[in-house]
């Protein structure tokens, strides 16, 4: 018989650049396999979170926290942090926090059109909306902007759009890339996750 642990603790929903999960899904699958708890840790952002109170109500039998996957620049490289009960509304620090990465993930958008463009290739921003608009929710882009492409449906556009005729090709255009964004830092990330009342995790 198939067993599922009864908590959840790393789940990224459609808010998330990089998944097409809706949030009401997770707390159906939660109920029906008996989860007491889950949280959401959408990437770099709480966006969320109102959908996430709105349907946890619905669902009172499954438990939930709020949290998100904040990767953070530090000396030795980057570290994806799972920062768990962060509040409804944030602190200021935390909200200053949000708007470093709400501005990164556009700012490392726009960096790989521009490195593509200056390589030859026809992928400007436009080009890069065209994509983010076959799978993100337009409620969400008009949230979140113009921010970086899901790394699969990436490599999938450029693909079909000729930019390499293969993932290994593609990987050499990628190695050519320069000027990308580096993650907020985590000196600046961690200490307001603590002062708003969260714990991080190295996911």
């Amino acid at each position: 018989m198939t067993r599922y642990a009864d908590y959840d603790l790393h789940l990224h929903s459609q808010w998330s650049y990089d998944a097409t999960a809706a949030i009401r899904d997770y707390f159906h699958l939660g109920r029906e396999r008996g989860v007491r708890a889950l949280a959401l840790t959408d990437h770099h952002l709480m966006d969320g979170y109102e959908e996430l109170a709105q349907v946890a109500a619905e669902f009172p039998d499954v438990g939930y926290l709020a949290g998100a996957e904040l990767t953070v620049h530090t000396p030795t490289g980057a570290f994806d942090m799972v920062c768990l009960g962060l509040p409804r509304q944030p602190t200021p620090e935390l909200t200053s926090v949000f708007d470093a990465y709400r501005a990164w993930q556009c700012a490392y958008g726009a960096a790989i059109s521009a490195n593509l463009v200056r390589l030859g290739h026809n992928f400007p921003d436009t080009e890069r909306m065209t994509v983010l608009r076959s799978y993100r929710p337009p409620h969400i882009i008009a949230r979140q902007g113009c921010t970086h492409v899901k790394n699969a449906v990436l490599r999938q556009a450029l693909i079909a759009r000729g930019v390499a005729p293969d993932p290994e090709a593609l990987a050499a255009v990628f190695r050519q890339f320069r000027d990308l964004p580096v993650y907020p830092e985590y000196d600046a990330v961690l200490p307001a996750v603590r002062q708003a009342g969260g714990v991080a995790l190295i996911a």
